[in-house]
């Protein structure tokens, strides 16, 4: 018979496997900059464009980028790549006020945090650490800021209930990337692209937003056609972030 070590949590979660790893806070990423939109909604192409905020952190494996949820704030990921050996960067998106167009003209600084497989013991102190059954490190619980979800779930466009928590965190970033092209009058089109981001409307509420990635008007008989519309549904977790670093 083979044995395994198992922890159950009192809803009968498994939250620790002998045959799983353990993610573990490697940080918090550092700005690199923020570019504010700019251009004109209703003017021709490239019309106005959405911008962001960039972020980088060093880490010798993939990492999982944790976003912190500022109330009635919109934010998500635009991108993430290894730009680097061993040097990641994220782009995300955070603004709290939408115009006309569904632009946020202000884009803000936002804590984004690193999770991660760690291959090293933490320096320092008293160790405790589980390894797997080929000697890879699976857990290293003297490192502070485990992965722990406090609640996860699906959602598809409508309002999601979450915990009421002192730093809601998500990982997990809508998907949808609806465009456009309504009539703007007689002969004339707009290209409208959006993509989907998160809003943290309450304590205990998120809902998924569409913000506006790029818009511009054009003169044809016709559209050009640029696509469909839809909300795609969006896996998530909840983490609680007043002890991240």
């Amino acid at each position: 018979m083979t044995f395994k070590l198992r922890f159950r949590n009192p809803g009968q979660d498994l939250v620790i496997s002998g045959a799983a790893r353990g993610l573990t806070c490697i940080g918090r990423a550092a700005l690199q900059g923020v570019v504010q939109a700019s251009g004109d909604a209703t003017g021709t192409s490239p019309g106005r464009r959405w911008r962001y905020s960039t972020y980088r952190i060093a880490h010798d494996g993939p990492v999982i980028w944790a976003l912190d949820m500022p109330l009635n704030s919109n934010v998500g990921i635009i991108s993430s790549s290894e730009v680097s050996p061993g040097l990641w960067e994220v782009v995300c998106y955070c603004g709290s006020s939408l115009d006309a167009y569904q632009f946020d003209s202000v884009q803000s600084p936002l804590a984004v945090w690193a999770y991660g497989f760690v291959s090293t013991l933490y320096d320092g102190g008293i160790r405790a650490a589980f390894y797997n059954a080929n000697g890879t490190l699976a857990y290293d619980f003297s490192r502070p800021n485990p992965l722990f979800p406090l609640a996860s779930g699906v959602a598809n466009g409508a309002v999601t209930t979450i915990p009421a928590l002192t730093r809601p965190v998500v990982m997990g970033c809508p998907t949808s990337d609806p465009s456009y092209d309504p009539s703007a009058g007689p002969n004339r089109w707009r290209a409208e692209f959006y993509r989907g981001m998160w809003r943290r409307t309450s304590s205990t509420e998120i809902v998924e937003v569409m913000v506006a990635k790029q818009r511009w008007e054009y003169a044809a008989t016709e559209p050009i056609g640029v696509a469909a519309g839809y909300i795609s549904p969006t896996t998530y977790l909840i983490l609680e972030g007043a002890l991240l670093p």
